[in-house]
């Protein structure tokens, strides 16, 4: 049984670095930056997001645990954001541990985000992932997501 519950402070701090530097390997294996600038970027997108970490209003960060062995299975962030009319509830990261991958985990936290979000009255929920992650994709489309857009991006860097 999944257990989703908020992060303690030291769970964030560890968690932060974790998804910092995860964060960076997909910018340098999406092309958007080289493994030098990466880092840099990647703090500063978290910084930007979070700039009052697990305190950050409106921020919903949890730990996903495996009820049965009480083992950490993952975390989970998101922010519900209004849009005009509409609110949304906004998945900015969801990393199942490796060890745990394949076997369900997923599926079952978006079930409870689906859940919890027609309960809330909320209208949709929304995420992006990077175009080289093709197992998130792959579940996604599996769960019912659907691309609505594509956000392309041309290097305007000179190399001299």
């Amino acid at each position: 049984m999944l257990q989703m519950r908020p992060m303690t402070a030291s769970e964030f701090r560890a968690y932060r670095a974790r998804a910092i530097a995860g964060y960076a390997r997909d910018l340098v294996a999406s092309g958007q930056n080289d493994a030098a600038d990466a880092p840099v970027r990647a703090q500063a997108c978290f910084d930007t997001l979070l700039p009052d970490g697990l305190l950050t209003e409106g921020q919903t960060l949890l730990s996903l645990v495996d009820d049965a062995s009480g083992d950490a299975i993952g975390d989970l962030w998101y922010a519900i954001l209004t849009e005009g009319p509409n609110r949304a509830l906004f998945i900015y990261d969801l990393e199942i541990e490796p060890s745990r991958r394949r076997q369900g985990w997923a599926s079952r936290v978006l079930d409870a985000l689906d859940a919890d979000a027609r309960r809330r009255g909320i209208a949709e929920i929304g995420l992006s992932v990077f175009n080289h992650n093709a197992a998130a994709r792959a579940l996604y489309r599996a769960r019912g997501f659907a691309p609505i857009t594509t956000t392309l991006i041309k290097s305007v860097v000179s190399s001299s």
